[in-house]
């Protein structure tokens, strides 16, 4: 494997490109095998009912799980809502290595590619209908067009770069963290030391950064506004527990050793990729001391660190110890992606399997109640868009459970559909009266658990009466 970037790909980083792109097959197994979850619930029920008439502030994702859905005649099976995030998923494989080939190489352009493809976080995000996946496509191809300029003195590629990175954020707007990163990186890398053999245009990354901070400013302030409302409760320990984990260590170790690497012996184009990853990090960092940020908000930043991981075989010269490096970077990721295949039911609650055998056994005049109402709204409703309020479900929460009394004194037996995650979050009083309510007139019908994840992802069915 080469030192630095080289015109030509040589025998190994085909290789590493062909096993890439052989698993990022693995985006279209069993798409719709999956339960839906509640945010691909509300995805279903926007990009058919929000479009119509107030658009949400980032609507390239829905649009295009709108445009799959009609193209397919209506429907909205599991699979036709996650195909276009699984392709966008598995364009981006080869798309990392075409972004970050100019800065480090086609072997280790190709070895990024292959980390991207056994990672289980980007396999998850690729099998949701959610538009992260859509982000990252664009991002990476803004990336590239960055990147070109940067190291080649184009400021057309970097000005391009900029504004397709713009558009990104309109597919989820965590995307709008990579231009920061990509304004400061360049002005930052050379009094560091790094050897770019170019002088960042500083004039016009200032002149585009305030081009930028003008023009997108409202549609940043009204974005951040409406998250912050609705996701309370800032907590930098969440994000940096669910980044570490998702993200894995071994990667952001080796990310780590990669940098480290590039700082003792000055190369200046892998300084300039971990720059831009330390001020990505830091900006939702910054967010997560007034809002609570979730791992998913970096995700842009997975082939970025998966590139910095690759940085230590510019550094081992023998052939056995390259590849010992890639096998202790990917083996346990395409571990963890074989579990997301078998044991962990591809990392989501088993919803589906729940609402099926309520939906077999209850009787005409039960009433169900469950947690996650738009999900249950679906399942139990088969066909219905309409999934922000319910008609076939009532909604299990603290407020709806006090109504649990009033319909058993009418004779209805009650299933009730938990999730003991989302039972935790609720406020003990009511959490106690669910509690003793299930022990002392409930019975447990069934449950699904999930093992072998970080999360309860545990789905039990009750039935009361």
């Amino acid at each position: 494997m080469e030192r630095g970037p080289s015109p030509r790909p040589d025998p190994t980083a085909r290789a590493l490109f062909a096993l890439a792109l052989l698993f990022g097959l693995t985006r279209f197994l069993r798409l719709g095998h999956w339960s839906l979850w509640v945010d691909e619930a509300h995805t279903l029920h926007d990009a058919i009912w929000m479009l119509v008439g107030d658009p949400p502030a980032y609507p390239l994702g829905y649009l295009a799980v709108r445009g799959v859905v009609q193209l397919l005649g209506g429907a909205t099976d599991e699979a036709v809502l996650r195909l276009f995030p699984a392709l966008c998923g598995y364009v981006s494989i080869p798309l990392a290595a075409w972004a970050l080939r100019p800065a480090i190489g086609p072997t280790r352009a190709a070895a990024t590619a292959l980390l991207l493809s056994v990672s289980s976080w980007h396999l998850f995000w690729s099998q949701s209908a959610r538009a992260y996946t859509l982000a990252l496509a664009l991002s990476l191809f803004g990336g590239g067009l960055w990147l070109r300029g940067v190291l080649g003195a184009r400021r057309r590629y970097i000005v391009g770069g900029l504004a397709v990175g713009a558009a990104a954020a309109f597919a989820h707007p965590s995307a709008a963290l990579l231009l920061p990163a990509w304004v400061a990186a360049p002005l930052l890398v050379g009094p560091l030391g790094g050897r770019l053999h170019v002088r960042p245009p500083t004039l016009l990354l200032t002149g585009v950064a305030l081009g930028g901070a003008l023009a997108m400013g409202g549609w940043v302030a009204s974005v951040w506004g409406t998250y912050e409302n609705v996701k309370g409760g800032s907590s930098l320990a969440h994000f940096a527990a669910t980044t570490g984990w998702f993200m894995t260590p071994l990667y952001l170790v080796g990310a780590a050793v990669g940098t480290w690497l590039a700082w003792v012996e000055r190369r200046g184009e892998d300084l300039l990729v971990a720059l831009g990853v330390l001020v990505v990090a830091l900006c939702a960092a910054a967010a997560a001391l007034f809002a609570r940020v979730a791992a998913q908000y970096v995700f842009v930043l997975l082939p970025w660190v998966a590139a910095l991981a690759t940085g230590p075989v510019v550094r081992l010269r023998r052939p056995l110890l390259r590849l010992g490096w890639l096998a202790l970077l990917c083996l346990p990721a395409a571990c963890d992606s074989a579990l997301y295949f078998t044991l962990r039911h591809g990392d989501r609650p088993r919803w589906k399997e729940a609402f099926a055998h309520v939906l077999e056994s209850r009787g005409a005049e039960d009433l169900v109640l469950a947690m996650h109402a738009p999900v249950a709204e679906y399942y139990l409703d088969p066909g219905a868009t309409w999934l922000r309020t319910q008609h076939a479900v009532v909604r299990l929460d603290p407020y709806s459970l006090a109504s649990t009394d009033y319909w058993l004194r009418r004779g209805r037996r009650l299933w009730l559909v938990v999730s003991p995650e989302d039972l935790a979050a609720w406020n003990p009083t009511a959490r106690g009266r669910l509690l003793e309510l299930l022990a002392q007139e409930g019975r447990l019908e069934s449950q699904y658990p999930v093992p072998w994840t970080p999360r309860d992802l545990l789905v039990q069915v009750y039935v009361i009466g």
